[in-house]
């Protein structure tokens, strides 16, 4: 595990919850269609609802524990890079020059077999 400044655990603090944010406001997204269809007649309250309890125990649960504050930023910052969620161009300079190789060499290691 890379050792960390305290500005530096604090930068993390902040791309996580950046990351968190963009990751789960997509997530509704989806569930705003369902509430649209509702809203329009077709679907009932009670699919609603399901829906509402499938995107709580699926997508939200899942978001929440790749973003957890006990979860490893060294798993949740090259996970949100890879899928999009952060960019590159979100970090400082000085953040990236320190902590961007090992960021960048954990992401190939996770997600190689992606490419």
């Amino acid at each position: 595990m890379t050792k960390l400044t305290k500005k530096q655990r604090k930068q993390v603090a902040e791309f996580i919850r950046l990351a968190y944010e963009r990751e789960l406001s997509e997530a509704l997204a989806a569930l705003e269609t369902s509430f649209q269809h509702w809203r329009a007649g077709e679907i009932s309250a009670a699919d609603l609802d399901n829906l509402i309890h499938e995107h709580h125990q699926g997508p939200s649960r899942k978001i929440w524990k790749v973003y957890s504050p006990t979860s490893d930023w060294e798993i949740a910052l090259p996970g949100a890079l890879h899928r999009g969620y952060l960019k590159v161009e979100d970090f400082p300079d000085e953040f990236w020059q320190a902590l961007g190789p090992r960021i960048e060499e954990i992401k190939e290691g996770l997600f190689e077999l992606d490419t």
